[in-house]
């Protein structure tokens, strides 16, 4: 029980870092906040922020992969499912409820992609675990005939996360004001369905 209120007060430590970091890097810019800067907003130490981020310019690398990691964790159940259709759906829906657990700290990261290239180019990196967990989905539903499309698993994959980040982006200049969950399925389904092959 001590160790899961350790763990549970470390997570909220690093959370609170992150959004306190990412609200200075939207504001000032990436380059020329330090790590001072951030410990002193965030009301901790530097300590604690090594402990969690080995350094400043791995603190957005550390973010992408815990979120990552949770993306990871979708496997599992993904794998139990039989249609492409059920696939997507799932993803989606799960990557939706991720962005709603951190309204504000998704709407400073969508300001930092647009207005700091070096750092939209990390969330845009190919090599990121969600491109690995979708080509695969859209691979089985090509070769199934489930999918009906001249597009590649590459393109596939870029038109989804195109939707998905598309939503995001209206629900962050909504002010985080509707449940993006129900709203942001719907969009996705409207696409997913446009990629069925109905028999």
């Amino acid at each position: 029980m001590q160790m899961n209120k350790k763990s549970a007060s470390a997570q909220k430590t690093k959370q609170r870092i992150l959004k306190v970091a990412f609200k200075l890097f939207a504001d000032k810019g990436y380059k020329h906040v330090t790590v001072d800067e951030i410990v002193k907003k965030a009301r901790s130490s530097k300590g604690a922020f090594y402990n969690h981020f080995p350094s400043k310019d791995l603190l957005i690398y550390e973010h992408i992969k815990d979120k990552d990691e949770r993306y990871a964790t979708l496997n599992e159940e993904i794998a139990k499912l039989n249609t492409a259709a059920d696939k997507l759906k799932y993803f989606t829906n799960n990557l939706f409820k991720l962005l709603s657990e951190t309204p504000e700290l998704s709407a400073t990261l969508l300001t930092m992609d647009i207005n700091h290239p070096e750092i939209s180019a990390m969330f845009l990196d190919n090599n990121r675990y969600l491109y690995k967990l979708l080509h695969p989905i859209f691979e089985a539903g090509l070769s199934s005939g489930e999918i009906k499309s001249p597009l590649s698993v590459a393109e596939l994959t870029e038109y989804l996360l195109t939707v998905t980040t598309g939503v995001e982006a209206r629900w962050c200049i909504k002010k985080c004001s509707f449940d993006i969950v129900p709203f942001g399925n719907a969009v996705a389904d409207v696409f997913i369905r446009g990629l069925v092959n109905e028999k």
